[in-house]
């Protein structure tokens, strides 16, 4: 989740306050965590539980003690400040209603809680408007219409799993450097231009990304602009490189 945010914030500079983060079940733990650290444009959960914990202790009773604790969900809804929309069907036989209830009671943000009738754990929510599309319409300021183009590099698209691995990499040698000490950030690029220009045939022509934004992940990047590559990582961003070409 928080690589994604990345994406958007630092290569597509899309506005954080136009950024909305959907969860679903599972989904919400990391979704409602996300958006406790970040003020985002609106928080969208379906059928979420107040934890792990608790979901297990309807389940299993008092043996939910043994299940580790990897979505308080209740706890950092409270910290969320982001328009929060809650969607829980009644006849929702995997996470009871009463989780999406009591998060909602715990939500301290502008709120709104729907709960259809007939709508289920795992129901198409677009079988119904009611569902999902007419409550976002009536709760969030939607736009209708942006005059700005989307404009994704082409490295996003690349099938070579060496992308994920080599972002994760940069990001810990990031936050390792910032620690010692970081030079501008309008010096040097970005760790996504770093990645691309790996990826990046050698016959086509390099495309120079936007300049990352300076509100969130500032020190993160400024340190990661001078990362180096492992040489094992290298050799196999180098292979992909090739293989990539027409």
């Amino acid at each position: 989740v928080l690589a994604g945010l990345r994406f958007l914030r630092e290569v597509l500079r899309w506005p954080l306050d136009s950024i909305f983060v959907f969860g679903r079940s599972i989904g919400c733990g990391p979704a409602i965590t996300l958006a406790a650290q970040y003020e985002v444009g609106g928080l969208i959960l379906v059928s979420p539980m107040t934890s792990l914990r608790d979901l297990c202790r309807d389940i299993a009773g008092a043996l939910a003690v043994i299940i580790e604790e990897r979505f308080p969900n209740l706890e950092r809804i409270a910290r969320t400040s982001s328009p929060t929309l809650i969607i829980h069907g009644m006849k929702d036989e995997v996470v009871p209603c009463r989780h999406g209830r009591e998060l909602f009671g715990a939500c301290r943000s502008r709120k709104l809680m729907v709960c259809p009738p007939d709508m289920g754990h795992n129901t198409d929510l677009l079988s119904d408007v009611s569902y999902l599309v007419l409550p976002m319409l009536q709760f969030f300021a939607l736009p209708d219409y942006s005059f700005e183009e989307l404009v994704v590099p082409a490295w996003a698209y690349s099938p070579t799993a060496s992308i994920e691995e080599t972002y994760m990499s940069s990001v810990e040698s990031a936050a390792t450097s910032a620690t010692r000490g970081s030079e501008d950030i309008d010096e040097e690029p970005s760790v996504f231009s770093r990645i691309a220009s790996f990826l990046t045939p050698p016959q086509a022509a390099p495309r120079q990304l936007s300049r990352p934004c300076r509100e969130d992940f500032t020190t993160v990047v400024a340190a990661g602009a001078s990362i180096t590559p492992p040489p094992a990582t290298h050799q196999r961003l180098t292979a992909a490189r090739h293989s990539l070409a027409p």
